[in-house]
């Protein structure tokens, strides 16, 4: 399977829209700065509104690549039946083919093209993350946590259709990896569960010690009041 087909709609959407940037301004090649643009002017984006959630700027993001699109001018422009992918271009969609083989699915989203954008060695999205103080790092085990929540809270929402009696959307399917992992987290969630009730337990130990302790001064009192009648 070509790296283009792994792409997930939203991917496949932005590698579209880079390629209508490139075109329009007469490149030679679709660039990563062509993708990057892309996604940010798709605000819909997951992605793009994990990067808002971080307060980064994107706006500025967005008019540090139009300027570059703007000077960037090849001396030969490709034609549409000659525009391809820029060698940069062709090892970020390996990087991202690579980072999406911990996903289940095999698929390529956004957030793993992000992510091999910000590791290009001089790429300008990567600099202009830099410019803004990003850790690349730390965003990338964002994006990866970001990605964990919305998917609990998609799965939450069709349990709750599940209890009001409404189907699942049909064709839905689960791959055995699928399965194997929601089934890692099922457990996972009732081992937290379970801690908490331990948690509990001790609490409740505790405060029955210290009510018996209080008990035990009380009760002597009591005594000598019964002697003293």
């Amino acid at each position: 399977m070509s790296i283009i087909a792994r792409l997930d709609r939203e991917g496949r959407e932005v590698i579209l829209a880079a390629k209508e940037l490139a075109l329009t301004h007469q490149h030679e090649a679709v660039l990563p700065e062509h993708i990057m643009l892309a996604m940010l002017r798709d605000e819909r984006l997951a992605v793009v509104r994990y990067l808002y959630e971080l307060e980064l700027d994107v706006d500025h993001m967005r008019e540090g690549l139009e300027k570059f699109m703007e000077r960037h001018k090849p001396s030969q422009p490709a034609s549409p039946e000659q525009m391809e992918f820029h060698p940069r271009t062709q090892e970020i969609l390996k990087a991202a083919a690579l980072e999406a083989e911990r996903n289940p699915s095999g698929k390529i989203t956004c957030f793993q093209l992000m992510t091999a954008m910000l590791y290009e060695l001089g790429g300008l999205p990567g600099l202009i993350l830099a410019e803004q103080g990003v850790d690349f790092r730390k965003l990338r085990q964002g994006f990866r946590r970001w990605r964990d929540d919305q998917r609990k809270g998609e799965r939450l929402g069709e349990l709750e259709l599940l209890e009001n009696g409404e189907k699942k959307p049909a064709g839905e399917t689960l791959s055995p990896h699928e399965a194997a992992r929601k089934m890692r987290e099922t457990l996972d969630q009732l081992s937290r569960g379970l801690e908490q009730v331990q948690r509990e337990v001790v609490r409740l130990r505790d405060a029955l010690s210290r009510l018996r302790e209080a008990l035990s001064f009380l009760t002597p009192q009591e005594e000598e009041r019964e002697e003293d009648d």
